[in-house]
C-alpha cells in the first residue's frame, strides 16, 4: 500500500471517529436526533415512525371505520424526570412530537392497545410560561361525536415513575416541592389538560389502565374525563388519580344536558380535587347513572365547595354500588350531596367522610330521594348531621328502603332540618337488620312524621337525642316526641321508670304510716 493511500485510509478512518463522537453528543450539546427508522405505532397493519403522520391519518382516513391502534413505545418525549425509560428524541413537530391529542374521528370504532406503555403530555411542564390550552388540544384523546374506542393497558409488568401534585392547592403551587414521583404498573394516560375528551353520544371503554395528573392547568370542569351528551364510560380495573380542575369535577365531570351513564368495576376513584363541586365526580345532568360493582371506590378526594365525593346536581340520577370513603368537602356533603328530585342512592357503604358544614356522609338538598341498602357510618361534619342531612325544604317523599344503617357516626345520624313536623316526611320501607338514628331540630315536642307504607319498623328506629322517643299515631304514622330539657326526668321511658319508682316510694310510705300507727 502506497502512502497517499495509507494516508488516505488514515484520514477515513478519523473521520468516522469524529462523526460517531459528534453524533454520540448531540444530545448533551442540544441538538436534535432523529430516529425516523424506529417504530412508534401502528393503524391496523400500516407502521409509524412520527406521531404526527399517524394521528393525521387516524384523524382523516377512518371516519364511520374500524381500526385498532398499536402503542409500540411510550407516547411521551424523553424526560428522565417522568419515567425510568427515555424514548424517542424526534421532536419533529414544533419541539415535541408527542404533545397532541389523539383524534377518534366520527363514527370510527377504534381499539387502542396501549401494551404497557404511557402516553404522557406532560403539560404540567408549560405552567410557568402561563400555558392555556383549549378543550380539544389539551387532552390526550379526543372523541368525535358518535364515536367509539376500547382501551386496552395490556401488559402490567412495564413500570413508568410519574410525576405527580399532592395536596389541596394544586393549581397555585407548581414549585419542586409539592412535586412527587409515584411509581405504576402498566399503562398510564397522564400529564394531559383533561385524560379523555368524549363528545356527544360517544362510548369509551378503559381496560387496566391509571390515567393519573390531568387537569392540572385545567380552569375548565373535568380534570380526568369530560363527557358531553349522552356518552357512556365503562372502567374495568382501572383507576383516575391525582386529577384537579379549578372547576367541577375532579376526575370526572358530565354536562346538564344529561343521559350519561358511568360503569365502575375493580376501579378506583381517589386522591382527586376539585376548585368548586365534586372533588372526584360530578354528574350535571339528569337520567345519569353511575354504576359500581360493589369494589369500586370514590376515596380521598376533595373539594373546595359542595360534595367531596359525589356531587349530584339534576334530577332523575342513580348512584349505587360504590365504596364512598375517606372524601372530604368544605361545605355540605363530604361524601355525596345531592341537589334535585328523583336521586337514587343504592347499595353504597359512605365512611369516614368530612363536611365543614353539614352531612359529614350525605347531604340531601330536596324531595324524592332515595336510600335503600345504604351503609352509613363514621362520619363528621363540623355542623349537623354527620350521617345524613336532610335540608329544611325537604317536605315529599325522603325514603328509607331495604337494609339501611345509620349509626355510629361521630355526632347525629339521620338529622331532619325541618322545624315543622308536618312539612318533613320519612318513609319507610326497611329490610330485617336496619338500624337507624334519628335526630330533629330542636326543642318542640312532636319532631318527625314516620309513615308505613307497610309493616312496623319501630324495631329498627331509634333517637339520637336523650328524652326523645318514637309514638304511634292514627295506627301508620310514628312521631319523634319528648323533651331534651327534661330528658333525664320524664323523657321517653325514664317518666315510665319514675313514676314506677314513685309509685314504689308511696307504697313504702304509706306501709310505714300503717305501722307506725299500729304501734
Amino acid at each position: 500500500m502506497t502512502g497517499v493511500m495509507k494516508n488516505s485510509v488514515v484520514k477515513i478512518v478519523i473521520a468516522l471517529i469524529i462523526a460517531m463522537m459528534v453524533f454520540a453528543y448531540m444530545p448533551m450539546m442540544g441538538l436534535k436526533v432523529h430516529a425516523e427508522d424506529k417504530v412508534i405505532g401502528k393503524l391496523n397493519d400500516t407502521s409509524y415512525t412520527s406521531f404526527e403522520q399517524l394521528r393525521n391519518d387516524l384523524e382523516n382516513n377512518y371516519e364511520n371505520k374500524s381500526v385498532t391502534i398499536e402503542m409500540l413505545t411510550d407516547w411521551q418525549d424523553s424526560d428522565e424526570d417522568i419515567t425510568k425509560e427515555t424514548t424517542l428524541i424526534d421532536w419533529s413537530y414544533k419541539g415535541k412530537q408527542y404533545d397532541f391529542p389523539l383524534y377518534i374521528p366520527e363514527g370510527c370504532n377504534a381499539t387502542l392497545n396501549m401494551n404497557g406503555h404511557v402516553f404522557d403530555r406532560r403539560i404540567d411542564k408549560k405552567k410557568e410560561g402561563g400555558y392555556n390550552p383549549d378543550t380539544d388540544t389539551g387532552v390526550c384523546i379526543s372523541m368525535h361525536s358518535n364515536s367509539k374506542i376500547t382501551i386496552n393497558g395490556g401488559d402490567n409488568s412495564k413500570e413508568h415513575r410519574v410525576g405527580i401534585f399532592t395536596g389541596y392547592d394544586y393549581q397555585k403551587d407548581y414549585s419542586n416541592d409539592t412535586k412527587q414521583y409515584t411509581n405504576y404498573s402498566g399503562a398510564v394516560l397522564s400529564g394531559a389538560y383533561r385524560g379523555i375528551y368524549m363528545n356527544k353520544g360517544s362510548q369509551v371503554v378503559v381496560n387496566d389502565v391509571s390515567i393519573v395528573g390531568c387537569g392540572l392547568a385545567n380552569s375548565r370542569p373535568g380534570g380526568g374525563i369530560f363527557m358531553e351528551k349522552g356518552s357512556t364510560l365503562e372502567m374495568n380495573n382501572s383507576s383516575i388519580e391525582y386529577c384537579a380542575t379549578e372547576d367541577d369535577g375532579g376526575a370526572i365531570f358530565t354536562t346538564r344536558d344529561g343521559n350519561n351513564k358511568i360503569v365502575l368495576n375493580n376501579t378506583a376513584i381517589t386522591n382527586n380535587w376539585a376548585g368548586s363541586e365534586g372533588g372526584g365526580i360530578d354528574i350535571d345532568g339528569e337520567n345519569t347513572q353511575i354504576i359500581g360493582d360493589g369494589n369500586s371506590s370514590v376515596s380521598q378526594n376533595h373539594a373546595k365547595s359542595h360534595g367531596g365525593g359525589i356531587y349530584a346536581w339534576n334530577d332523575e340520577q342513580t348512584v349505587k354500588g360504590l365504596i364512598i370513603e375517606g372524601n372530604e368537602t368544605e361545605k355540605n356533603g363530604g361524601g355525596i350531596c345531592t341537589v334535585e328530585e328523583d336521586v337514587l342512592l343504592e347499595n353504597l357503604i359512605v365512611k369516614n367522610n368530612k363536611a365543614s358544614k353539614n352531612g359529614g356522609g350525605i347531604y340531601i338538598e330536596n324531595d324524592v330521594n332515595t336510600l335503600n341498602n345504604c351503609e352509613v357510618r363514621e362520619n363528621t361534619a363540623s355542623g349537623l348531621g354527620n350521617g345524613v342531612y336532610v335540608e329544611a325544604d325537604v317536605d315529599e317523599d325522603f325514603w328509607l328502603k331495604g337494609k339501611t344503617i345509620i349509626e355510629d357516626n361521630n355526632g347525629s345520624n339521620l338529622y331532619i332540618g325541618d322545624t315543622d313536623c308536618d312539612d318533613t316526611e320519612v318513609e319507610f320501607e326497611l329490610s330485617e337488620g336496619s338500624e337507624i338514628w334519628i335526630a330533629y331540630h330542636d326543642g318542640n315536642h312532636d319532631k318527625v312524621k314516620v309513615s308505613y307504607h307497610s309493616g312496623d319498623y319501630s324495631k329498627y328506629l331509634h333517637s339520637d337525642q336523650d328524652g326523645y322517643y318514637f309514638t304511634y299515631q292514627d295506627g301508620k304514622t310514628l312521631r319523634l316526641r319528648g323533651n331534651p330539657n327534661t330528658a333525664s326526668v320524664f323523657g321517653g321511658g325514664n317518666a315510665v321508670i319514675l313514676i314506677i319508682a314513685a309509685a314504689a316510694i308511696l307504697i313504702v310510705a304509706m306501709g310505714a304510716i300503717k305501722l307506725s300507727k299500729k304501734r
